[in-house]
This record gives structure tokens, sequence and C-alpha cells, in this order.
């Protein structure tokens, strides 16, 4: 019966490593499963000891957990409260666990775990690389393209992903692949095999988690690999030989990084951390940015109890939501559009076209300006990018746009009902026609710029929409040719037509519209339990630290870098995902008691 339920045991733990696979309540119930398989063997073979040290242990590694359902009773949304505290529960019963039953995993047993997950990896790489690949819409640019730029390469993955099933996020599958490439560096160094071409996959192995690593660049887990590297080659190599392979291998990344630095993330990534270094302002393009402003503006408002306690377990997303909305009103914009430069951004709904962006000089002598390029040729449509406009107010609205011939000569702006709409011809500088506006106006600017705007009454919901329209000025026509026109710089504004302003309350919008949650999971215990709980979750994390290097562990180590580097920029206890990546790695790297071989 022992021998049954701990094989039980390594079953549903070998399972639960393949939660990247995992529709998200299967990898749930294979937690639950095991959780109930290990306190039922520590019952039957008598194996919970409740001693001192196991009580410090479990105190270490929970207490943040204990203030958060403290928490409860001050915490306004009781059930949020509740609901945040079940989806905590793995990260209760995991370190009891590991602190009073005497659950062991051999060191063999945990390399077949861990070559398992390093398998499911590769799957699923094959997998998000199946979506792209099978994607029609990738044959928009080449593939040294979208190596050189990964969100277009999820882009098109996200296309495919028709359902909740995959969680394509590449912070969350970074940390795996981070571990994975770790694992396989640490066995070739120490594996004693005399077959050569097993140690040199093991580095073929590294080299491909490394690679997704680096081209996924998610920046706490770039800096995770580098660190954890370097390392493994301070324990395994000697002086000169150490210092040889660290340069290599930063010289090798460089070399990787000057291939990509076009790429968004690369720019934001070291843009997000020069904002910190000095005043000047650095085009960082991050909702953390705005979220992380807030959580300030919260703190500074708050009395005494709440900086040492907190708002409450469930208090933590209202008063985000109530500050975002409260900075949301102190700085209006007369611009009421938001990315009205990024024609590339989700926030414009695209119909038959696609955008090319940064292709032309704007007005303002900056390579921004997008171009828009007509699809679906031969086919009876219309061809526009556009954006819901919700009218709070009925009156009078300029919507306005700066406009450069390409291969076609007109364009078409409508603001409200399809009846509502303007045709420009931009090779004479003149209107082409109208229908139900107050007003229609092409301004000549330089190097070939015109700014088009149209003034109606608007009662109602309607759409702001630039489109493409054939030589008679149609909607919706055939065309047997490609058209494409440059656009930059879109304008709402209540009222005449005045001065274009770009409304830079848009990451703040955006964080209001998703709920955007903190993004830091320290500054999320901050929020919900004051600097008490915060320090209590520091304590946990720098007793992992300390019972990784003492004595030291590579694994246990890396999975301790990863994670602390993770929550600065993540609340990665706050996704499925995270909690069964922290509970798995918890069970797998820390419920083995052997002694391991000090380096």
């Amino acid at each position: 019966m022992k021998a049954k339920l701990y094989n039980l045991q390594i079953l549903f733990l070998s399972l639960l490593g393949f939660y990247p696979l995992l529709k998200f309540d299967w990898s749930s119930k294979i937690l639950t499963v095991f959780c109930l398989i290990s306190i039922i063997s520590a019952i039957l073979n008598k194996n919970i000891n409740f001693t001192r040290k196991s009580f410090f242990s479990f105190l270490l590694m929970t207490g943040y957990f204990l203030i958060l359902i403290i928490s409860i009773i001050y915490a306004s949304n009781k059930e949020a409260s509740i609901k945040r505290i079940i989806q905590f529960t793995p990260l209760l019963i995991i370190p009891f666990l590991l602190s009073f039953t005497d659950f062991k995993i051999p060191r063999k047993k945990v390399s077949s775990i861990f070559m398992l997950f390093i398998g499911v990896n590769m799957l699923y790489t094959v997998f998000i690389t199946y979506l792209f690949l099978s994607n029609p819409d990738r044959f928009e640019f080449n593939l040294w393209h979208y190596l050189l730029d990964y969100d277009k390469f999820q882009f098109i993955i996200n296309k495919n992903l028709h359902h909740n099933f995959f969680l394509v996020h590449k912070p969350y599958f970074s940390m795996g692949f981070v571990l994975c490439a770790i694992f396989s560096l640490d066995i070739f160094f120490k594996s004693n095999s005399k077959k050569y071409f097993i140690q040199i996959l093991y580095l073929l192995v590294f080299i491909y988690f490394s690679f997704w690593v680096f081209y996924a660049f998610s920046f706490p887990n770039v800096i995770a690999l580098l660190l954890s590297v370097v390392f493994i080659f301070y324990l395994n190599l000697k002086k000169k030989i150490f210092l040889s392979a660290s340069v290599l291998f930063l010289v090798s990344f460089a070399i990787f990084l000057t291939i990509k630095s076009k790429d968004v993330d690369v720019q934001r990534g070291f843009n997000f951390v020069k904002t910190f270094t000095n005043d000047k302002k650095y085009e960082v393009n991050d909702t953390r940015q705005e979220v992380y402003s807030s959580i300030v503006n919260i703190i500074r408002k708050s009395d005494l109890s709440e900086v040492l306690f907190g708002f409450g377990v469930g208090d933590v997303q209202d008063q985000l939501n109530a500050e975002y909305k409260n900075r949301l009103s102190l700085n209006k914009s007369k611009n009421l559009l938001y990315f009205s430069e990024e024609f590339n951004h989700k926030y414009w709904h695209k119909n038959n076209i696609h955008i090319i962006a940064n292709q032309e000089i704007s007005p303002t002598d900056k390579n921004n300006a997008d171009l828009i390029v007509l699809d679906n040729l031969f086919e009876e449509v219309s061809h526009n990018i556009c954006s819901e406009v919700i009218v709070k107010k009925e009156g009078i609205y300029t919507f306005s746009v700066f406009v450069k011939k390409s291969n076609s000569d007109k364009v078409i702006l409508r603001l409200g009902e399809i009846d509502q709409r303007a045709v420009f011809d931009l090779k004479k500088g003149k209107l082409f026609q109208k229908l139900n506006v107050e007003k229609a106006e092409i301004k000549i600017l330089s190097n070939n710029w015109y700014r088009c705007s149209i003034t109606v009454t608007l009662k109602k919901n309607g759409l702001a929409l630039i489109g493409l329209p054939n030589d008679k000025g149609d909607y919706v026509y055939t065309s047997t040719s490609n058209k494409s026109l440059c656009f930059w710089g879109a304008q709402l504004e209540k009222g005449e037509l005045s001065s274009y302003i770009k409304n830079n309350n848009e990451q703040l919008q955006i964080a209001l519209d998703e709920n955007l949650n903190t993004h830091n999971n320290y500054l999320y215990f901050l929020l919900a339990t004051g600097v008490v709980g915060l320090m209590s979750f520091l304590m946990f994390i720098l007793y992992l630290f300390k019972i990784s290097l003492k004595p030291i562990n590579v694994l246990k180590v890396s999975f301790c870098i990863i994670i602390a580097l993770n929550f600065l920029t993540e609340n990665i206890l706050s996704r499925h995902w995270g909690v069964m990546f922290f509970t798995f790695m918890l069970i797998l790297l820390f419920s083995n008691r052997e002694k391991t071989i000090q380096h």
C-alpha cells in the first residue's frame, strides 16, 4: 500500500509537469489529487512530523498567506477576497506537505521528471510554431522579419487561438524555458557518460531553450538566464576558463541583442530601465508604468494603518481601478482618440486592409507615419480602419487626420453613421464629395502632407473611420488594383477643428479597460497586506534562497532567481499558470531531503 501510494504521488507529480499543454482546470485537478494522495499517504504511514523546526519552516513559507486570510476581516469586497484565497490555496497546502510530511524524491526521479518537463516544453514550442506556420497571415512578412520581432510572431499565433485552452504569454512560458536550459547545462557539466553525443545533446537542448528565451525576450527571464549560466560557470570551471566562458556567452548575447535591437520589447525593456536611472523621458509604451504610478498615488494617500496592514486581499483591484479613473479625470485631453499615431494597434479595427508601421516621415519630421494598404482585391467590400466613438453628450464633433498620397489619391473620413462622411482628393488638394456633414476641409501642408477633417453633429455612438475609396469616391466597391495611403495623427474633438495634440492617456485607459493588476507580486502584497505582509513574503523568498545555497543546488538557486525577478514585473501568483509553475517546482525541487553534494 505504501509503495502504491508513493508511486501515485510520483505519477501525479509527473502529470503536473504537463501544465503548459493542459487545460487550466485539468492541471488544477491533478494538483488536487496529488495533495490528497500525499496527505492520505502521510496519515496512513504516520509520516506527519510536528516539530519546532517544521513549524518554523511552515510559518516562514506561509506567514504572508495567513496575513492574507486575516485581511478578509477588513476587506470591503468579501466575494473577491474568498475567490483570491481559494486561488492561493496551493500556496498553503504545498508548504504544509514540505514542512510536515516525509515525502522524498530521489535524485534520479527528479532528473526523470525534469526530462519529461523538458519534453513537454519542447512540444509546447512545436505547438506554437505550428500555430504560426499554419496561419496564412504570416506571409505578410518573411521569416527573418518575424525572427527579429517576436510580437508579430505572437500576434499571428493569437489569431489561431480560438479558445482559452492554452496560454501564450511569454513571461510565463519563459520561466519554464529558463529552468529547462539550466537543467540541461548543469547535466552537461556533471555528466560522466563516455558517450559524448549525450553531452552534446544536453548542450543542444540548452542552446535551444536559450534561443527561445532570448527570442521572446521577457526581460526578467533573460536576466535570470544570464545570472544562472554565469553561476553554473562559476561552480564548474576554473577561474581563467570561467572568465573566458562568461565573456563568450555574454558576447553571444550582445550579438543576439544587436540583431534584435529594433524589437519593440527589447527597446521597451531598456527604456523602462533607463527611466529609473535619470530624469529623461523615454518612449516606453508599457501600461506597467501607469499601473506603478497609480500604486504610488494610492500609497501616498494611505493612512498609517493602510500602509502597515494594507487594504485587504479582495480590495486591491478595486483600489487600482478607482485610482485609474481618478487620474483619467484629472488629466483629460481634448483628443478623444487613443493611439492616434499607432494605427497598427488593436484599438483600430481593420477592415480589408493591413498596416505597415513607421513607413514614412510624418509632419513632425519623425519616421512614425503608417502606411495603410488595401487587402482582398476583387471582392465588393469596404477598406478602412475604424474605432468606436462613445458619445457622452450630444453636440458638434470634428474628426481629422494627416494624410499623404502613396499609390492612391483619395481618402474617405466618416464620423458617426455610414451616411456622415466626406471624400478628399489628395491629387488636387480639394474636397471631392461630402454627405451629411456640417463642414469638410482639407489643408495643404509641407512635404505633400494634407490635414483632412469633417465636422458633424453626433447624437449617439458611432464610428470614427478612415478609408480608401475608389476613384469615384465609393465607400463599398470591387478593387482590381492595390491602393495605399500614409496616415498620421488622428484627432476627434468636441467642437471645431483645432491644432493636433496626442492623447497620452492611452496606456492609463487600457489599464482601466482591462482591469490590469499590480503587475508586481511585491506591490500586490504591499497593497493587500501592507508592510507587514510584504515583509513576510520577502522572508519566504529569502528562506528559499537560504535553503538553496546551503548546500548549493543549481536548480533551486535558478528557480529562486527566476521567481524573484519575475515577481518584479508580473503578478505571477495571480495567474493559474504562475501558480502551477511555482507549486510544481516547489514540490519537485524542495521535497528532496536527500543530501546534495556541495560544490
